[in-house]
């Protein structure tokens, strides 16, 4: 439910590698304090291989879009 500058950190420098490898992050049930802290770093849906999904049928729905997209 909280993330600290250390774990925002961490967890943007996990975003990073993944962008630079081209594997995309899917995020589930993102609560609102790690969602504002996440979204003033810069990370925002759609960008940089990077999806906000409200819950896990929506990851899923992102994640198999995602994978249509990589086929074609």
């Amino acid at each position: 439910p909280y993330l600290d500058g250390t774990s925002a950190r961490t967890f943007l420098n996990l975003i990073k590698d993944c962008h630079t490898k081209g594997t995309a992050v899917v995020i589930s049930g993102l609560q609102t304090q790690p969602k504002e802290m996440l979204t003033n770093a810069g990370v925002h849906h759609g960008e940089n291989g990077v999806f906000f999904a409200d819950n896990y049928q929506e990851a899923i729905e992102i994640t198999r879009a995602i994978c249509d997209k990589k086929k074609s």
